[in-house]
């Protein structure tokens, strides 16, 4: 304990990414191992069967599934950001959460942005998933849409809301708990963190969009995950505030999560679909303009905040 409170006095920041990667791993591992022993309890499940359906889940546990996705954010994602700005969040840290003002119409900007941004995932996802491996790593790509199916099965099956109770349960832990744990971690910590290391926003943003994405272990979604990281980076950087990007996180999963509810799920991907309203092949160009325009505002006054001496992070 004496070495980890040495360690921790050293606000370098390559010691905090040491400290941030111990308290994933290790905090992390404690508490997750601790909520699969009480789940086991809870849906009356042997520990070791219950550890075996963590990683290969039937659809048909559903309230296991929410359980297992709710102690994985928890355990890996809040926790370990909570902690590390108990650490290190001080006025000398250099590490800072709420620098900009959070506007009514800026977050309604933000929620525009989430609603354009779902059309230019479909569409990258459309490239995305069109991915071709060599033929010397055909196993690779096996265990990729082995993996992205899995995924896309438990997605589908848990987003299908019949009432309004399940509903209101997806957005709990399908959008509020993922916005908030996410962008904790990521925005609030991880990238900030790399921007002490590398002396650079810009690459501080790209570095911790391509660790979001490839964090979420399904290849076939790596191209708008990636994107989703750049765009709740800079708006971060751009605005100060980790409400921000948390807002437009939360947006982005409540509106799929929304509109399932009301339209359904099918009629939902079928928009989305070769034969759909919006077609995958096609350039969704109008929704790229305007999400553009609206992170041009952003980046803007950015700009004019930064001019005027306001203390916001920089790019």
């Amino acid at each position: 304990m004496n070495l980890f409170s040495q360690v921790a006095q050293d606000r370098s920041p390559l010691n905090m990414l040491l400290i941030l990667v111990l308290l994933i791993l290790v905090a992390g591992t404690i508490v997750f191992s601790l909520f699969l022993l009480a789940g086991s309890v809870m849906f009356n499940i042997g520990i070791s069967y219950f550890m075996d359906l963590s990683e290969n889940l039937p659809v048909s546990y559903a309230g296991v599934i929410r359980f297992i996705q709710v102690a994985q954010q928890l355990s890996f994602f809040l926790l370990p950001a909570i902690l590390f700005l108990l650490i290190y969040f001080k006025k000398d840290s250099g590490l800072d959460l709420f620098t900009g003002n959070v506007k009514t119409t800026e977050i309604l900007m933000v929620f525009i942005l989430a609603f354009m941004a779902t059309y230019v995932t479909a569409w990258t996802g459309n490239i995305n998933s069109k991915l071709v491996l060599p033929q010397a790593l055909s196993g690779i790509e096996e265990w990729m849409k082995e993996k992205e199916s899995k995924a896309a099965e438990i997605t589908n099956f848990l987003i299908k809301t019949p009432d309004a109770y399940t509903y209101i349960l997806n957005l709990i832990i399908m959008a509020i708990i993922p916005a908030v744990s996410e962008e904790l971690i990521f925005r609030g910590v991880i990238q900030q963190v790399f921007r002490k290391l590398i002396r650079s926003g810009h690459l501080a943003v790209w570095i911790t969009a391509l660790i979001f994405s490839a964090i979420h272990l399904q290849f076939y979604g790596f191209l708008p995950r990636l994107i989703l990281g750049l765009i709740f980076g800079y708006i971060f950087i751009w605005t100060g505030n980790i409400l921000m990007p948390i807002a437009a996180h939360f947006f982005n999963n409540a509106i799929a999560i929304t509109f399932s509810f009301i339209f359904g799920w099918d009629s939902i991907t079928d928009v989305f679909s070769e034969k759909g309203v919006m077609k995958m092949t096609e350039v969704p160009f109008i929704q790229i303009l305007t999400g553009g325009v609206i992170l041009f505002y952003f980046w803007m006054n950015h700009r004019k905040m930064s001019a005027s001496g306001t203390n916001t992070p920089e790019a």
